[in-house]
């Protein structure tokens, strides 16, 4: 109708899909079919990185190793990584676990999701066993992922500034293991503040600007990127 083709209603709810602004209701056939450009672009964009991203958390709850990132990424890496053989070699990926989003008040380990429906909080645990002679060493972290919003909003981080830190309301720790805990750990520890810092906010070191792809591995990327680091805080 005359009404539709005034206000270009048709437009959007594609751009609402695509999570793009409202094409100006004075825009010409030619800009309108640019737009169109765009939204299926966004769009094919939005499926690749849900289907990548369930690739990755399927990969990651099987606790592989090495940890898989992108090519593009090994490509980027490769002198840093052929530099720190030994932590590629040591630290691996021993937890990988959904847990219930700190801020949903309705809990339900039951269900994959939280209330929000589109947020996900898996808890992660690594571990270095270094040389033979060295103890085994433990780091715990949390990401929150936004699967609705991924890579657009990568995940973001919580490292615990001792191992079992997040499991205090857990059953299976007693009193006198949190008391301990809590009295053998220091409140802060800075080395892992900037590691945590750096996850979560050096994005631009962790992907390929020129390969768009490679932000849908983000989360991969992080992971990989915090047991490297992570390994390096563990050298004397």
């Amino acid at each position: 109708s005359d009404t539709v083709q005034e206000k270009g209603l048709p437009y959007h709810w594609c751009n609402y899909l695509a999570g793009l602004h409202i094409a100006p209701e004075e825009q010409v056939p030619s800009k309108m079919q640019c737009s169109a450009k765009v939204i299926v672009k966004a769009l094919m964009r939005r499926v690749r990185g849900t289907a990548t991203l369930s690739w990755i958390l399927h990969s990651l709850s099987r606790k592989v190793h090495p940890i898989p990132i992108h090519n593009a990424m090994k490509s980027k890496l490769q002198d840093e990584l052929d530099s720190s053989a030994v932590s590629q070699a040591t630290v691996k990926l021993a937890n990988w676990a959904l847990v219930p989003d700190a801020g949903d008040s309705r809990e339900d380990t039951s269900s994959t999701r939280t209330k929000a429906g589109h947020i996900r909080v898996y808890e992660v645990t690594l571990k270095s066993a270094g040389a033979s002679s060295s103890p085994t060493e433990t780091l715990s972290a949390r990401v929150r992922i936004d699967i609705a919003r991924y890579p657009s909003v990568p995940p973001h981080w919580q490292i615990a500034s001792s191992p079992g830190a997040f499991s205090d309301g857990r059953r299976e720790n007693s009193l006198e293991d949190t008391q301990s805990r809590a009295e053998e750990t220091p409140l802060y520890n800075e080395e892992l503040a900037k590691l945590e810092n750096h996850i979560n906010r050096g994005i631009d070191e962790l992907v390929v600007s020129s390969d768009q792809t490679t932000y849908e591995w983000i989360l991969a990327q992080q992971l990989d990127e915090l047991a490297r680091r992570w390994e390096e805080t563990l050298v004397p």
